[in-house]
């Protein structure tokens, strides 16, 4: 009984990993991805560099198939909850946007142009809208800093994630 309270009073503390409708999430399994955030102070993905950033995305026909992927190696990010598949990874890295999300079907050839702290990027391609992406989206370079991130682990006792402070 008294485990069940304390696993109640983590859970709603705010140390404790919720799903919630603007918030983004990256699972890893490397504790070595969150060190390296905090050694340069953002995140960025392995061989990302800032300036190899692209918000392109190819619109159809020959263009389509020629251009490859945009933004390989972007770290990836899941709308509202843990990826799913994810749930149980040792590390859980968190964005909270404060910018109102654009919609599952807004679709944008340019999404430099929106407000908006994230673009649609799934199979490592940039896409015109959330929907087309299943949700997935990679951070504009401008929100990489470290302080836009919450780091957690997975507590395998309780089954859940608490805060690395």
């Amino acid at each position: 009984m008294i485990k069940l309270l304390n696993i109640l009073k983590e859970i709603l503390s705010s140390n404790i990993y919720k799903d919630e409708e603007n918030i983004w999430t990256h699972v890893t399994s490397k504790k070595e991805v969150i060190d390296g955030i905090k050694k340069i102070k953002a995140f960025w993905g392995v061989n990302e560099k800032k300036e190899d950033f692209t918000y392109y995305i190819p619109l159809s026909g020959k263009e389509k198939l020629t251009a490859g992927k945009q933004n390989p190696s972007s770290p990836n990010f899941y709308k509202g909850k843990i990826y799913p598949g994810g749930e149980g990874i040792k590390y859980l890295i968190t964005f909270k946007s404060s910018k109102p999300y654009p919609g599952d079907n807004k679709e944008l050839n340019n999404w430099e142009e929106i407000d908006y702290p994230l673009i649609p990027n799934g199979n490592r391609a940039n896409r015109i809208s959330f929907n087309q992406s299943a949700n997935i989206g990679i951070l504009k370079p401008e929100f990489r800093d470290i302080k836009n991130f919450k780091f957690y682990e997975y507590d395998e006792e309780n089954k859940i994630y608490k805060e690395l402070i």
